[in-house]
């Protein structure tokens, strides 16, 4: 029996089946990591984004504020209500020395329910001397001397 070169047809067969079973292997693994990207993606903004913004500026002052998310998500808006932490006002705690802020933040979106969060922030003593405020895009400011006691007290208990 005469010896030809090349590979018998067993030895192909078994080359194309590995071959094969690598390459679905790979599109799977394709498949999955776009489809975890794809969920990583957010199609909403995180409402923590609004509260780290005001922690990372190191100035919390009484106030309203609004503004939008710019060119990162089109159609949503934030507003953000900082008033001194009510308690202290209740139990005759010096509120100008205490330092303690609540913040009610909403989120709203484009056909979308509002989304709420409040958070309390402490600014000790001399960390707002030292401040930074940062303009933010969209933003307004509107003092918070023009809303009554009396509405806070009444927006706070529908809270």
């Amino acid at each position: 029996m005469a010896r030809r070169d090349g590979f018998s047809l067993i030895e192909v067969t078994i080359a194309m089946g590995i071959f094969f079973i690598c390459m679905f292997a790979l599109l799977s693994l394709t498949t999955q990591s776009l489809n975890t990207a794809r969920r990583l993606e957010f199609v909403e903004p995180d409402i923590g984004w609004v509260a780290s913004e005001l922690s990372l500026t190191n100035v919390v002052e009484e106030g309203f504020e609004t503004g939008d998310f710019g060119d990162h998500y089109p159609g949503w808006n934030w507003t953000r209500d900082i008033y001194m932490y009510p308690l202290l006002e209740e139990f005759g705690g010096d509120i100008d020395d205490q330092g303690l802020y609540q913040v009610d933040i909403t989120l709203n979106g484009p056909g979308e329910t509002a989304q709420r969060h409040s958070v309390l922030m402490y600014r000790g003593q001399g960390d707002g001397a030292n401040g930074i405020s940062r303009s933010r895009v969209g933003s307004t400011r509107n003092s918070r001397s023009s809303r009554s006691t009396s509405s806070r007290g009444s927006s706070s208990s529908s809270r």
